[in-house]
């Protein structure tokens, strides 16, 4: 018996060191791949930001006259720059998302004071485009444990990308279920987020790229503080949950 304890415990100790071997080797590859992402953002950011500078000159007509047709071809050249330099910031800002580095704050937070304040931001942009956007709140205050600067950020890319989907005269909704969501042994507040004729998720209009972008940027810090999110098919509606405190 003794003998087959001694191997038995050769087996649990060998397989112990191959997980912590095969942890080790994940965490190199993590901060291979992060290195290679801040040296390719940094080369991509370096050649844009004077090329837009130069452009700029040009269409300001700083070195010379140009003819209309030539401001028109500057004019989109200009244009995707900036898309570009703004693609590469939102993926470093997202890098230190993805890998842990961003300090989170986890603090109790009154998540329906954030959505109306949110709302309010934006109604104003929704009245000019003669776009309808209205919340659908529960009578009682869900309170979360997240970061309040991020989770701001999460729910005003979201709205704001709806408004840029929805034609003028469209409306916009935004609601927060009153009953909690449990899941195993954690209880979630659950937002339906804004339903439009153009699936956020699919990117059916406007800039794909940037979609995906925002989603996947949503997405890390949602899951970053415990959350969840979703695509629910039948109401064409995006569902965030996170966790209630208590």
């Amino acid at each position: 018996m003794g003998d087959i304890a001694l191997e038995d415990l050769r087996r649990v100790k060998e397989i112990e060191r191959k997980l912590k071997q095969k942890i080790r080797d994940l965490k190199i590859r993590n901060q291979a791949r992060e290195e290679f992402l801040r040296l390719a953002l940094h080369k991509l950011r370096s050649p844009l930001t004077p090329i837009k500078e130069y452009v700029s000159k040009i269409l300001d007509g700083k070195m010379g006259e140009i003819s209309e047709q030539q401001k028109k071809y500057l004019g989109i050249v200009k244009k995707q720059v900036e898309r570009l330099i703004g693609l590469v910031e939102e993926l470093s800002e997202l890098s230190p998302i993805k890998s842990g580095r961003l300090a989170l704050e986890k603090e109790p937070i009154a998540i329906l004071d954030i959505i109306e304040s949110i709302v309010r931001s934006l109604k104003k942009e929704a009245e000019d485009r003669r776009i309808s956007l209205n919340v659908e709140l529960p009578e009682w205050q869900p309170i979360v444990r997240g970061d309040e600067r991020m989770l701001t950020e999460v729910f005003t890319r979201l709205i704001r990308s709806s408004l840029n989907e929805t034609p003028s005269g469209g409306g916009i909704v935004f609601s927060v279920k009153g009953e909690p969501k449990v899941i195993g042994q954690r209880r979630f507040v659950e937002m339906l987020l804004p339903a439009t004729r153009g699936r956020f998720l699919q990117g059916n209009t406007g800039n794909t790229e940037r979609k995906d972008l925002d989603l996947f940027m949503v997405r890390s810090i949602v899951e970053a503080q415990g959350g969840k999110i979703r695509f629910e098919d039948e109401t064409n509606r995006l569902s965030i949950l996170l966790p209630l405190v208590g």
